[in-house]
């Protein structure tokens, strides 16, 4: 895997080196953003060595020397767990925030028989620890999280609630941990030095446990004007013109009093002397700085107000009692602090760097370990666009031109985060992909240099609409009431804009109208005919556990039927003629069974297919191509009586057409489903004498649930046996494609698996 390391003061290198392996206490983690902290800073310039092992003393407790994996605001998504891990607590898949402080847990350790104490008091020049075993992960070794994957103890790893974000725990945990121990409560006035990162953080977390005023003093006008805009009541800009006495100020604001608490981020002379003055008889200066010298402090000043001064580096088990407030919703527009978002190869220069030289620019800067600049252009409805990762590839099926069809090593796709990614099972190929292949490209298909106008992607594509899989990982947002990783799902491949002023979204029965439709596998944003992909959740519908994961790569076709079936209004007793006996059409006569019509004939041109048609339920089949064919509509209205009430039209011709006339009963309803090369001549005149409708039905819209209840209850039949061949993704043309194309007599649906 990737991981930056340091090897010495200013030698920070992007190494590949051997992925982690997970102990049995400890679940392995998928990193996904790490944030640069100030102590990275440090340790860039080669101010923490005392914290760090040598390249020849290793470190006292994680045993290793130089280089170390840096890293330690860090969070991802579990990938693995140990043998000995809670799976009442832990499972894969979950997100998860990481406590980078380890100590030994020793029962000899003073500090860890007080839970609360296991926070280390750190004095650079003695190295005195609470807790005499203790390793900071991503400082002293044993990995970090500015790499790909990182192995932590399971007490460390804190399943992040579906609503909060993985960043920012870490740095508000810092601040959190000072704010409990400066004991804040509630119509409390604090004065906060400096305006920093932990600086602004202080601002949320002081105002979490009660403080009616907060002032802020800093040196940055930006950074000062962000402390306004995370809610500081005051601001003190020590740049601005003018000299102002902060202490004097403070005074003033509080009636003469001081602040009850002051939180030194600034670790000066000036910033300790301004928290002497201001502070209040009997208040408390907590310290969260790191100090370049140590400063001299006006006991008797401090003594005669019986001032406290408390020091808080780092946290200790707080990070339960975070999650629950961010999940609460007690922090606001924590987001806003993040001012840049690099990938793992740019941390130097536009991490690093950027914040040791553009320090008014920037809080807080993230670093990825997918490539973010790899990514398909999203049309302004879309929350979020197909991202590629830059590290990992997946074999897919994508779509050149006419005939020109690859298998290509592509970039597997990250989730978003109201998406899910899924390892595909089985993908069926469709009339559709045939049509494309042959060159009848459908209008909604980008070319190589006309992007699709919502995807924003041109060929080639990659393939694949009717497919099936098993749940992989979730984004942030995902309800993890509903999906979970390890369910098998099928996905509903047409994506329609969701927008409450689109006619087509604004009713559920009418989502293929959207005009802004696109579909998985034809338009761009990855297909079924690959290893993996990433679709929103809404998309994606779990599968009962009777149903099993090549019944799911059927539900998409089942659902053009089904949709077409509910359309038509078939009900118990109907009788229904079916035009085709192609896939759909097959399918067709399963749903309008289920839906009631107690009398079902099929016409069809291919032997073989007419065949299968009987084995699966016709009551009469009608074989075009035989030397004895007959009259359809004569021979339905001899069966009928009158005429069948709905006619569903599979096959798209002329022919067809003129039967459905005059097979449909007056008053009946012909429902078209087919696609069609030339328009056909529709006699209006004996339509309006029938009273017939005429309707059509292209896709499907929120059927899955409604099916797959219908599958699991085995009210379907034998949906299996459509399944003619299974085929590898490496054969998809020669075992796949030409034999639907050529044999069809054998074949109906072929499925392909990765």
């Amino acid at each position: 895997m990737k991981a930056i390391r340091y090897h010495a003061p200013e030698d920070l290198r992007l190494d590949d080196i051997p992925e982690p392996s997970v102990g049995p206490k400890q679940v392995k983690v998928k990193v996904a953003w790490c944030g640069v902290c100030g102590t990275d800073l440090h340790i860039y310039r080669g101010d923490m060595k005392w914290a760090l092992p040598s390249d020849t003393e290793p470190h006292s407790i994680t045993g290793q020397t130089l280089p170390v994996v840096l890293g330690h605001e860090f969070s991802g998504t579990i990938v693995e767990l140990g043998a000995d891990v809670d799976p009442t607590r832990y499972a894969v898949g979950q997100n998860v925030t990481v406590c980078a402080i380890l100590d030994a847990a020793s029962p000899v350790c003073p500090a860890d028989n007080q839970i609360v104490s296991r926070a280390v008091t750190l004095i650079p020049a003695t190295n005195v620890h609470v807790c005499g075993a203790f390793d900071a992960q991503g400082v002293s070794g044993g990995g970090g999280g500015l790499s790909e994957y990182v192995a932590v103890n399971q007490e460390l790893a804190h399943v992040l609630p579906p609503n909060v974000p993985r960043a920012l725990v870490e740095p508000l945990a810092v601040a959190w941990r000072a704010a409990k121990r400066a004991n804040i409560k509630a119509g409390d006035k604090v004065l906060i030095l400096g305006a920093g990162p932990i600086a602004i953080f202080m601002i949320h977390t002081v105002k979490h446990f009660g403080a009616s005023w907060v002032g802020v003093s800093g040196r940055r006008p930006k950074r000062c004007e962000l402390a306004r805009q995370h809610g500081a009541t005051v601001v003190y800009d020590l740049t601005a013109p003018g000299d102002v006495d902060v202490a004097a100020e403070v005074l003033r604001e509080t009636s003469g009093r001081g602040a009850d608490v002051v939180v030194d981020c600034g670790g000066s002379q000036s910033s300790i002397d301004v928290a002497v003055k201001a502070v209040r008889p009997g208040g408390m200066i907590m310290n969260v700085a790191a100090w370049a010298q140590p400063p001299t402090i006006d006991l008797n000043a401090m003594m005669f107000k019986e001032v406290t001064l408390g020091n808080s580096i780092i946290y200790s088990n707080e990070h339960p009692e975070i999650l629950q407030a961010m999940a609460e919703g007690r922090f606001h527009n924590l987001e806003s602090l993040i001012t840049r978002r690099v990938g793992l190869e740019d941390f130097l220069e536009k991490g690093i760097k950027a914040l040791l030289n553009e320090k008014d620019e920037h809080v807080k800067i993230l670093v990825h370990t997918f490539d973010l600049s790899s990514q398909f252009a999203p049309a302004p409805h879309q929350l979020h666009p197909c991202v590629c990762t830059s590290a990992l590839e997946m074999k897919a099926i994508r779509y050149y031109g006419p005939e020109d069809v690859r298998l290509d090593e592509v970039p597997e796709p990250a989730v978003g985060p109201a998406q899910i990614k899924i390892k595909i099972a089985w993908c069926g190929i469709c009339g559709t992909d045939l049509h494309t292949f042959h060159g009848e490209v459908p209008a909604y298909v980008p070319t190589a240099t006309k992007p699709h106008p919502i995807t924003g992607e041109t060929l080639p594509v990659i393939l694949g609409h009717e497919f099936s899989g098993t749940i992989v990982e979730l984004g942030d947002h995902v309800d993890r009431s509903r999906l979970s990783v390890g369910q098998d799902v099928t996905v509903e491949p047409t994506v329609y804009c969701g927008k409450h002023d689109c006619l087509g979204c604004s009713d559920p029965t009418t989502r293929p109208q959207c005009p802004n439709l696109w579909i998985l596998g034809l338009c761009g944003g990855g297909g079924g005919l690959s290893e993996y992909i990433v679709v929103d959740e809404r998309l994606a519908h779990a599968l009962p556990p009777n149903v099993s994961l090549e019944l799911g790569a059927l539900v998409e076709p089942l659902a053009v039927a089904w949709r077409a079936t509910k359309k038509a209004n078939v009900k118990p007793g109907d009788k229904v003629l079916i035009q085709g006996a192609g896939p759909v059409a097959l399918f067709m006569i399963h749903t309008v069974k289920y839906f009631g019509a107690s009398w079902v004939a099929v016409s069809g041109r291919r032997a073989k297919r007419c065949e299968i048609a009987s084995q699966h339920g016709a009551s009469v089949v009608y074989d075009l191509a035989a030397p004895d064919s007959v009259d359809v509509a004569a021979e339905v209205i001899k069966a009928t009586g009158r005429g069948v009430d709905v006619v569903i039209d599979c096959a798209g011709a002329q022919a067809s057409m003129d039967t459905s006339l005059q097979a449909v009963r007056p008053g009946g309803m012909i429902m078209n489903v087919a696609s069609w090369s030339v328009r056909p001549t529709i006699d209006m005149n004996l339509m309006i004498g029938k009273e017939a409708i005429l309707a059509n039905s292209i896709a499907y819209s929120n059927d899955h649930p409604d099916i797959l209840q219908a599958m699991a209850e085995g009210k379907l039949g034998d949906l299996r046996s459509l399944v003619t061949a299974r085929v590898p993704l490496e054969d998809f043309i020669e075992k796949g494609v030409k034999p639907l194309a050529k044999e069809k007599d054998k074949h109906v649906k072929i499925l392909i698996h990765p």
